[in-house]
């Protein structure tokens, strides 16, 4: 109420300086329609306000300055991978065994708990359910040298034992 108050203040200033200028103009405005139609427009845009309701606050965060590393947002199963393939840069100690062996020991656990396989042998189980690639990728895990895989084809497998 205290914003419809103001908004009708304002209004009867206006009709009071129109009225005012009046006299020295001479453009014969009536006083009683001038103040009439001030309160009108007054509480016409109190109105429209009121109905609009309260605008939302904006869908954006402060920037922070210093970022921490997306490793210790994650879970435990995502910050091994993500040191698994952090040390996967040429020179560095990278071994595609661990990843292999990790990526195939994710893929059965999440493959026994939405149900579609056992958990005796389930990449053994999983022909139908995962791509050709992918299961043999997996299955070449426990071979001493598993194949190895280039960064378009990892996503690829990424995003595919992501969907399970």
């Amino acid at each position: 109420m205290g914003t419809l108050a103001l908004r009708v203040a304002i209004g009867l200033g206006v009709a009071a300086l129109v009225v005012l200028l009046d006299g020295v103009a001479g453009l014969r405005v009536d006083p009683t329609i001038t103040v009439l139609t001030a309160v009108a427009v007054a509480v016409a845009t109190w109105v429209v306000t009121y109905l609009e309701g309260p605008r939302t606050a904006p869908q954006w965060e402060q920037p922070m300055w210093r970022t921490r590393s997306p490793r210790f947002h994650a879970d435990v199963r995502t910050r091994r991978l993500a040191s698994v393939l952090s040390h996967s840069q040429p020179g560095q100690a990278f071994d595609a065994t661990t990843l292999a062996r990790y990526l195939a020991e994710l893929t059965a656990r999440r493959l026994v708990v939405s149900g579609r396989v056992t958990a005796e042998d389930p990449l053994g189980q999983a022909d139908g359910i995962l791509s050709p690639k992918l299961l043999a990728y997996l299955r070449s895990a426990q071979a001493e040298r598993p194949q190895v895989l280039n960064r378009k084809t990892l996503h690829a497998h990424l995003k595919e034992i992501d969907s399970l």
